[in-house]
């Protein structure tokens, strides 16, 4: 056998085993595509969403987009939305992080208030909250304590009630007209 063709042989042979290799991937992926499971910690989830209209002296001034999510860890509730009156704000993003006991995590807002633009990180752990505010283009942090149960009823946002109606149950339905 000269050496081109030992070479052609073992050129062909790689080729062969790549395309095995190649199949017995694509088997596997296609086992495991077929047959959904938690991986990494990462399970399926609840989520809940919907739309709150605002109104303000009988007349829509916004809404609010909001997304109820539970998973294996707790609870996070995410905002969007906009109101005109009384006070201007749109939410670009809100997002409230519960742990499975209803106890706040962390609390994020994206967003313009009257015109100003507003960014707000709160973390909690164990009673205490260390708050990163950024208005205007100033940043600001502080550290306070509370209540490590207390509740997160930011105002004028009318979306994070849904905390209190999840953590006591209440049931919130649709509008009904009754003749």
């Amino acid at each position: 056998m000269s050496w081109n063709s030992q070479a052609n042989e073992k050129v062909r042979s790689n080729k062969e085993d790549i395309v095995k290799k190649n199949i017995l991937f694509l088997i596997f992926l296609l086992i495991n595509l077929s047959f959904p499971c938690p991986i990494a910690g990462v399970f399926p989830s609840d989520v809940e969403t919907g739309t709150l209209s605002i109104y303000f002296m009988q007349e829509q001034v916004g809404y609010e987009e909001y997304s109820w999510e539970e998973d294996d860890m707790g609870f996070t509730l995410t905002v969007r939305g906009r109101m005109t009156e009384p006070i201007a704000i749109e939410i670009e993003s809100l997002v409230i992080r519960l742990d499975k006991s209803f106890i706040p995590e962390r609390y994020l807002f994206k967003g313009r208030v009257s015109g100003v633009a507003q960014d707000i990180q709160s973390f909690f752990y164990e009673g205490t909250a260390v708050n990163t505010k950024q208005v205007g283009g100033q940043e600001r942090t502080e550290t306070v304590d509370i209540k490590r149960d207390a509740v997160l009823l930011p105002n004028p946002i009318f979306s994070p009630y849904m905390v209190l109606t999840k953590k006591f149950r209440c049931g919130l339905q649709e509008a009904k007209e009754i003749s």
